[in-house]
Parts: C-alpha cells; sequence; structure tokens
C-alpha cells in the first residue's frame, strides 16, 4: 500500500487490516482514531505523525520511528515494536497489552496515566521520561534503563529492576509492591512516600536516601545500607534487616515491629518514638542511639549494644534483654505491671 491509498482508506473511515507499511515516511500525517489490524509498520517513519486514539492489534511496529508522536489515548494490543523510537512522543493515557518493546527508546517521553500489562520490555529506555501514575505490570523488564526518570505514583508491581539503571531517577508516592532492586545502588535518592511492600532490596545502598514515611512492611533489606537516610515515619513492619548497616539513621517514629534486626548496625540512629514491639535484634548495636520514648516492648535484645544510648522512658515491657549492654537504664521503663496482668488475663 502506498502513501496516498492509505490516506484514501483513512479519509473514508475503513479499518487498515493486513496491509505492509513497511519502510514508509508517514512522517506528520494526521492517522488520529483509525484502526489498523494485523498491519506492518517495519522500519516505517511516523515521526510527529498524529496517531491519537487509534488502535493497533496484532500489528508489527519494529524499528519503527515515531519519535515526537502525539498518541494520546493509543492503544497497542499484541504488537511488536522491538527496536522502535518513540523519543519525545506523547503517550498519555497510551496502553500496550501483550506488546513486545524491547529494546525500543521512551526517552523523554510523557507516559502520564500509561501503562504496560503482561509484555517484554527488556532493554527499554526510559530516560528522562515521565512516568506519573504509569502502570507496569506483569511484564519483563530486564536491563531497563530509568535514568532521570520522573516516578510519581508509578506502579511497578513485582517487576524486575535488579538489573535497571536508576542514575538520577526520582520516585514519589510510587509502588514497587513485591518489586525485586536487590543490589541496586539507589544512595541519595529521593524515594519519599514510596512503597516497598514485598520487595526484595537485599544488598541496597540507600545511604543518605530520603525514605520518608516510606513502607517496607514484609521487604528484604538483608545486608542493606541505611547509614544516614532519613526514614522518619518510615514502616517495617515485619521487614528483614539483618546485619544492615544504619548507623546515623534518622527513623523518628518508625515503626520495626516484628521485623528481624540480628546484628544490625544502628550506631548513632535517631529512634525518637520509634516502634520495636516484638522485633527481633539480638546482637544489635544501639550505641549512642537516640531512643527516647521508644518502644521495645516484647522485644529480643539479648546481647544488643546499648552504650551511650538516650533511654528516656525507652519501655522495655516484657524485652528479652540476657546478655545486652547498657551504659545506664535508670530513665528507661521496665514492666508495665497493669499492661502485664492484661496480657496474662485468661477468661
Amino acid at each position: 500500500m502506498t502513501r496516498d491509498e492509505l490516506l484514501a482508506k483513512v479519509e473514508e473511515g475503513e479499518v487498515i487490516a493486513g496491509e505492509d507499511l513497511s519502510q514508509l515516511d508517514l512522517s506528520g500525517l494526521d492517522l488520529s482514531g483509525v484502526v489498523f489490524e494485523k498491519t506492518s509498520f517495519r522500519g516505517a517513519r511516523l515521526k510527529d505523525a498524529k496517531i491519537s486514539e487509534s488502535m493497533f492489534n496484532g500489528c508489527d511496529l519494529s524499528g519503527a520511528d515515531l519519535s515526537g508522536a502525539r498518541a494520546r489515548h493509543a492503544v497497542w494490543t499484541q504488537c511488536a515494536l522491538l527496536h522502535a523510537r518513540l523519543d519525545g512522543s506523547d503517550l498519555v493515557s497510551a496502553s500496550f497489552a501483550g506488546c513486545d518493546v524491547s529494546r525500543a527508546s521512551f526517552e523523554r517521553v510523557n507516559l502520564t496515566i500509561g501503562s504496560m500489562v503482561q509484555g517484554r520490555a527488556d532493554e527499554v529506555s526510559f530516560r528522562e521520561a515521565n512516568l506519573d501514575r504509569f502502570s507496569l505490570l506483569e511484564t519483563d523488564t530486564a536491563r531497563l534503563v530509568l535514568d532521570g526518570a520522573k516516578l510519581r505514583q508509578t506502579c511497578l508491581i513485582k517487576a524486575d529492576l535488579s538489573t535497571a539503571s536508576l542514575r538520577g531517577a526520582t520516585m514519589h508516592l510510587a509502588a514497587l509492591i513485591g518489586a525485586s532492586l536487590r543490589g541496586q545502588d539507589l544512595s541519595g535518592m529521593d524515594l519519599t512516600l514510596t512503597q516497598f511492600i514485598d520487595a526484595d532490596l537485599a544488598g541496597c545502598d540507600l545511604r543518605n536516601a530520603r525514605l520518608v514515611q516510606a513502607s517496607f512492611k514484609g521487604a528484604d533489606l538483608t545486608a542493606a545500607k541505611l547509614d544516614g537516610a532519613d526514614a522518619e515515619r518510615g514502616i517495617f513492619v515485619g521487614a528483614r534487616l539483618a546485619g544492615v548497616s544504619a548507623a546515623g539513621l534518622k527513623a523518628r517514629q518508625a515503626i520495626f515491629s516484628e521485623a528481624d534486626l540480628e546484628a544490625a548496625n544502628l550506631t548513632g540512629a535517631d529512634l525518637y518514638q520509634a516502634i520495636f514491639q516484638r522485633a527481633s535484634c539480638p546482637l544489635a548495636s544501639f550505641r549512642d542511639a537516640d531512643l527516647t520514648y521508644a518502644d521495645l516492648s516484647h522485644a529480643s535484645v539479648e546481647k544488643a549494644d546499648f552504650s551511650g544510648a538516650r533511654l528516656f522512658r525507652a519501655r522495655f515491657h516484657q524485652a528479652r534483654d540476657a546478655g545486652a549492654v547498657f551504659t545506664s537504664r535508670a530513665a528507661a521503663l521496665g514492666d508495665d505491671p497493669d499492661l502485664l496482668e492484661a496480657e496474662r488475663w485468661t477468661p
């Protein structure tokens, strides 16, 4: 099919089905609202084309150039976009379902409220892209590039980001539930209010990161580095923090209930009003930490080091502290008799 034949069919409002548009120069054309079925755009030029609200079903756009395209609300279903270029495109509310976009370039795109579901996105570049409220679900993502990307309220559910490049990326209110970032360098990043529920962050470098009100419920942070990070009001309920290095961590009013902090280094940490109820902290170091008003009720702190720690009104109700080292715990609270009686009461 030639360019003129395509335009004639579009003018008549026809569905473009089974056609070969490969290598054609369709730059700047207005193809908005057109339905394409099993059509080949291999190597075609769609630079600056208008394809908003168009639908591509089972089409092959491998190697196509869609850079600068206006593609708001466009839908790609079961399409191939391998090595395609969409740099600088307007993809607001666009969706890719069951597509293979491996090694495609989405640099500087606006994918606000966009989505990619049940496809492949290996080695895709989202460098400096706006991924506000973007969703990436059940999609393979090996060696993803997110350098400088803005991930605000972005959902990356169960995404494997362990090989992703995240230099200069920002996340705010993002949801990385069940995602893998094992061994990633996230040091100094702004991850305010990000949800890392059940995520794999083992060995991650989060030094000096901003983690204010971030949630790590059930996350694996084994041997991670959190030195100097700001995790004020962070949630670490049931998290695995064994062997974590968190010297100077700012975690005022953070919740560590039922977390595993065995041999964790919290030297000099600000843990004002932090909650460690039923946490496992044997061999942990709280040297010179501020535990003012902290609650360690029912916590396991055997052989933990509290040397020089500030323990004013810190609660150790029913804490297991055999072998723990204290400079002084005179200002701390022990068992609460009334609470203990209530806990032991049986009908």
